[in-house]
């Protein structure tokens, strides 16, 4: 980006060690960690840190003002749509909603390699955008390889609906999922 060094990291909850099974990987501690992330990326000469956030919308807040040199932070996780970035000393946190149904804008304005303004756009994604076949052919493909992979199932609506031959699953209490789901029901 003429010249500009850009370092990008990324934080989970770490809910993901019970709910997801990451295995062999552990998810560490966010809070704790970032500042380490942040200070590494520096020493590699960066000039612009972004995070990619599966924290939520309040956990953002909470490492934008307790981690020094995080410019912006894109979340997720809460599904939080945030309209206009909040803005928290240096860092720009912005999160775009749920499921792709909107996507966010950001346009910076540097001088010395330092944001000096923003602009900032919501796009809602609807029939009226069309689709980018390279794209949407790469995410069918990999959207058929999931669904044939008898270890996740298949899902719809936040069910698994039944395989050929078995017993559909009984209600669960709680996000409707059932046996074969990748992650278990939750009270």
């Amino acid at each position: 980006y003429n010249g500009l060094k850009v370092g990008i990291f990324g934080l989970l909850t770490e809910f993901t060690n019970q709910n997801s099974n990451p295995s062999p990987v552990v998810v560490l501690p966010a809070l704790a960690n970032a500042q380490a992330w942040v200070d590494t990326l520096k020493t590699h000469n960066c000039d612009l840190i972004i995070l990619l956030s599966h924290l939520g919308a309040d956990y953002d807040q909470l490492v934008a003002s307790s981690v020094s040199g995080i410019n912006i932070i894109i979340g997720g996780h809460s599904h939080t749509i945030i309209s206009s970035p909040i803005q928290i000393g240096n860092t720009l946190i912005l999160q775009a909603g749920e499921f792709g149904r909107y996507l966010g804008k950001l346009t910076l304005y540097l001088n010395n390699k330092t944001i000096q303004s923003w602009k900032y756009k919501l796009q809602s994604v609807d029939s009226f955008i069309p689709q980018e076949p390279t794209v949407a052919a790469m995410i069918g493909n990999l959207s058929a390889g999931v669904e044939a992979d008898p270890r996740f199932g298949y899902r719809r609506n936040r069910r698994c609906s039944r395989r050929p031959g078995t017993t559909p699953p009984p209600p669960w209490p709680s996000r409707g999922r059932g046996p074969g789901c990748r992650s278990r029901p939750r009270s």
